[in-house]
């Protein structure tokens, strides 16, 4: 397996994974709630089930953007703008702040098990705070990516693959500054959907691609 197909998998699976243990199976068996209060109750009700579905869920929404970095290194390598090397440089630190957060959710849950539910609602906070800055380098990294993809593209598909991700970035630049309510909720959702089959399409490419 050379690395333009490992790129390929991981591009194609990681969203699958966020997606469905964090967007799917979290919210459904979890029911986690609007603050970080709910959220810890709600996890001590399903103890295991919260650890497997966090555990999986991270590795997929952390994996996402490892795969991100892949690609615009890829692309680096391959001749194209050096911005794709900033852009991979951003994935990894989206990569690492992404871990940190869920590692503290898991982290609530245990000191919650030992009866501390008032310092585990605190971890939890601090734990979602520390991706409170997450979506800026995600989207100047999907811009950043997505032009430098639709520029080397030699197809169509990939000229629509690069300026979706670029839009995807640039929309979730402006989410970020807009306060939270329900219609950008179900927005947001949305597009996380059509970020998730543009990821898998590109990773498919990868895949199946003989160049």
């Amino acid at each position: 397996m050379n690395f333009k197909t490992l790129t390929g998998w991981v591009l194609a699976i990681t969203p699958v994974l966020a997606f469905l243990f964090w967007a799917v199976l979290y919210q459904l068996m979890i029911e986690p709630g609007e603050t970080a209060a709910t959220e810890v109750q709600a996890m001590m009700k399903n103890q295991t089930t919260a650890s497997i579905i966090i555990v999986f869920g991270s590795m997929g929404f952390a994996g996402i953007f490892v795969g991100l970095a892949m690609w615009s290194r890829m692309i680096q390598e391959q001749g194209g703008s050096a911005l794709s090397g900033l852009a991979a440089m951003l994935f990894i630190i989206c990569a690492t702040l992404a871990l940190a957060s869920n590692s503290l959710t898991i982290a609530s849950l245990e000191v919650a098990k030992e009866g501390l539910v008032e310092a585990a609602v605190m971890v939890n906070l601090v734990g979602d705070s520390i991706g409170g800055l997450l979506p800026i380098p995600w989207s100047i990294g999907f811009v950043l990516l997505g032009l430098s993809h639709a520029k080397q593209a030699a197809n169509t598909l990939g000229n629509v693959i690069g300026y979706v991700i670029t839009a995807l970035g640039v929309l979730f630049f402006i989410g970020f500054w807009l306060p939270d309510n329900d219609v950008l909720d179900n927005i947001g959702f949305v597009i996380w959907i059509v970020m998730t089959l543009t990821l898998i399409t590109a990773g498919v490419v990868k895949i199946t691609s003989k160049n």
